[in-house]
C-alpha cells in the first residue's frame, strides 16, 4: 500500500513507464514509483492521463479522483475487484447480522456526535445543545439524533444563519471538497478488503453505490 497523495494542480501529461508514474508539467518532467501512490488526486481538468497508467494504478489499489471546471471532486475509480476479493467475502458480507448493524450504527452515531463536541469545545463555542442530543441518542438511533446534532452543530460552529446546503456558500465548498476526498480514502479501504462498496449497514438509498463508505465516514467527518 502506498504512502503519497499526489496532487496534480496544472497542466500536465501523466503516463506509466517502468513501475513509475511519469508527469510532464511545464516545470519538468517528474516520476513517482506507482508502489508509493497512495491516491491520486487530478485537480484541475487540464491533466491527460493514459489508460496504461490508469490501469497499473487500478492493479496497486490506487484511487483516482478527478474534479470539474470549479475544482470540486466529481468522479473517482473504482476497481471492479479488489486485490484480495473473493466469494466468501461477498457471502460474509450479505449475512452481516442484523442486529450487529444496528449496534455499529448507534456507536458511528455516538462516535459523530462526540467529534462534533470536541470540535466546538476547540474552537469554544456552545456545544450543550450538541451534548443534549447525544444524550438521548437511542440504540440504532431510531429517532434520527445524527441529522438534529448536525444541525445544531453547524449553527454552533458557523453561526445561525449558515445553511449546510447553501451550494453558493464558500464553507460549503470547503467542506464539500474535503468531504469526497475523505469519502474515496474511505472507499478505498473498503475495496481493499474485498468488500462490496454498495452494501452499507444502515445507509439505503438508490441512488448511493457507496452506501458503506458513507457509513464509515460518518465517525469522522467534522
Amino acid at each position: 500500500m502506498g504512502w503519497r497523495n499526489v496532487i496534480i494542480t496544472g497542466f500536465s501529461k501523466l503516463s506509466y513507464s517502468c513501475n513509475n508514474m511519469v508527469a510532464q508539467t511545464s516545470l519538468g518532467t517528474y516520476q513517482i514509483p506507482v508502489s508509493d501512490i497512495n491516491i491520486l488526486l487530478v485537480s484541475t481538468t487540464q491533466a491527460m492521463i493514459s489508460s496504461a497508467l490508469i490501469s497499473e494504478l487500478a492493479k496497486q489499489g490506487v484511487k483516482i479522483i478527478f474534479v470539474d471546471e470549479k475544482k470540486e471532486p466529481i468522479s473517482e475509480t473504482v476497481n471492479y475487484y479488489a486485490n484480495n476479493c473473493n466469494y466468501q467475502t461477498l457471502i460474509n458480507q450479505l449475512n452481516w447480522d442484523e442486529h450487529r448493524k444496528q449496534i455499529l450504527w448507534t456507536k458511528i452515531v455516538a462516535a459523530k456526535i462526540t467529534n462534533q463536541i470536541l470540535v466546538l469545545k476547540n474552537y469554544d463555542k456552545e456545544y450543550c445543545d450538541v451534548q443534549a442530543e447525544l444524550n438521548k441518542l437511542e440504540f440504532n438511533d431510531y429517532t434520527n439524533k445524527e441529522a438534529s446534532a448536525a444541525r445544531k452543530y453547524f449553527s454552533d460552529l458557523f453561526g445561525q444563519k449558515f445553511k449546510r446546503r447553501n451550494e453558493k456558500e464558500v464553507i460549503n465548498g470547503a467542506l464539500n471538497y474535503g468531504y469526497s476526498i475523505l469519502l474515496s480514502a474511505v472507499n478505498r479501504k473498503i475495496v481493499l478488503e474485498g468488500c462490496q462498496t454498495y452494501m452499507g449497514i444502515h445507509h439505503s438509498s438508490v441512488r448511493n453505490e457507496f452506501r458503506l463508505r458513507s457509513d464509515g465516514t460518518l465517525s469522522s467527518i467534522h
